[in-house]
């Protein structure tokens, strides 16, 4: 398909969540969803279900699999249809999208959206602003096996930003999962969820942090099964929740699990 039709298809797609006076802006944009030269440079601003925030070319995918398809946001809202989640850490929040379906649903939820990209966290914390209304909060963090900075290599998209010894490109403030809840929740409080999208880290995040486990009702992960260890993360989670599923997410090539402390419908 051509580029310009790729654009009227997803300007298309998008329009209840866009400003019909800004038709030309938008349009441009979408044009530049697939060129590498501009995704960084152009921003747009789109309104889901009464939260503002504004996205980059390269971002587009993440709103359309996470907010409009419900790639995995489906099967894991079902778990709190009886009772909505009180606390909800997003772990590789790139620009809040899956915050933004979080509080979109449960607009009462405290939402903790953690994110070690610089531009990236720039854009994360622009849009938490925009909706100041919500317990909405951001940190600039790289979820790691121990405290402290780390080396980020920023990649082309800001999906691929991830931790590496090899790559020098910044130096990051590193957190424990552990210390992160222990430092940001109240010792009486639990996590209702935990995403985690940390781009090859969650086994030694998972590993260092196995005592904090038993304070989250349910964690959604994709495993980057090129940097870590998938068979070692899928065990460590059996041996903590009572239910583990494998979830299809069209969007990623790798797995997606929802592990949990009761059944998943």
């Amino acid at each position: 398909m051509s580029n310009l039709k790729l654009a009227f298809k997803r300007m298309s797609l998008s329009s209840p969540y866009w400003d019909r006076s800004r038709i030309l802006q938008t349009f441009k944009y979408f044009m530049a969803v697939e060129s590498a030269d501009a995704r960084r440079s152009l921003l747009n601003s789109f309104r889901f279900k009464g939260i503002n925030f504004e996205l980059r070319p390269m971002e587009w995918s993440l709103m359309q699999a996470i907010l409009l398809d419900e790639e995995y946001g489906g099967r894991v809202a079902r778990l709190f249809e009886e009772k909505p989640p009180s606390v909800i850490i997003d772990a590789g929040a790139n620009v809040g999208m899956f915050s933004v379906y979080a509080l979109s649903k449960w607009s009462a939820a405290k939402v903790l959206a953690v994110e070690p990209a610089p531009d990236t966290f720039d854009l994360l914390e622009r849009n938490q602003k925009k909706n100041s209304a919500f317990k909405w909060r951001v940190f600039q963090y790289a979820f790691w096996k121990e405290d402290g900075t780390v080396s980020f290599e920023n990649g082309g998209l800001s999906m691929a930003s991830h931790i590496s010894a090899d790559v020098k490109d910044e130096q990051i403030p590193s957190i424990r999962l552990d210390h992160f809840v222990e430092k940001y929740l109240q010792a009486d409080e639990g996590v209702s969820l935990l995403k985690m999208d940390i781009e090859g880290a969650e086994e030694a995040v998972l590993n260092a942090a196995q005592g904090i486990l038993a304070r989250v009702y349910a964690i959604v992960i994709e495993i980057h099964s090129a940097m870590c260890d998938e068979s070692a993360v899928r065990e460590l989670l059996e041996r903590e929740f009572d239910f583990v599923y494998d979830l299809s997410a069209s969007s990623t090539p790798y797995p997606v699990l929802l592990a949990c402390r009761e059944a998943a419908r």
